[in-house]
């Protein structure tokens, strides 16, 4: 699955409007792909075995598309390791106290 390309226009003129770019953000991240990143954010460092194997879904992105966008990096020391960027890995959290239940 590769990543979605954004309107560049419409992304400015939500942005013109007032809205917040995190706010966009998460508004353009695919439906089947909140999913995953909740569950990485959980793990907060995982391999690609661990990725494709337990974290990743049947609308999961491939690892490699996560990192291409940035919702995903390398964990500094630890080659083969990934972890979510910082600020993907607060929406992941929060994604995940949703569907807990929590608040």
């Amino acid at each position: 699955m590769s990543a979605p390309v954004p309107d560049v226009s419409a992304v400015l003129e939500r942005a013109a409007s007032g809205e917040s770019f995190a706010a966009i953000r998460r508004s353009l991240t695919p439906p089947g792909w909140s999913t995953v990143l909740a569950r990485a954010a959980v793990a907060e460092r995982f391999d690609a075995e661990l990725y494709t194997g337990t974290l990743a879904g049947e609308a999961a992105p491939d690892l490699d598309v996560l990192v291409e966008i940035g919702l995903v990096e390398s964990v500094p020391g630890r080659p083969g390791w990934y972890q979510l960027a910082p600020r993907t890995a607060r929406s992941g959290r929060r994604s995940c106290r949703k569907t807990s239940g929590s608040a």
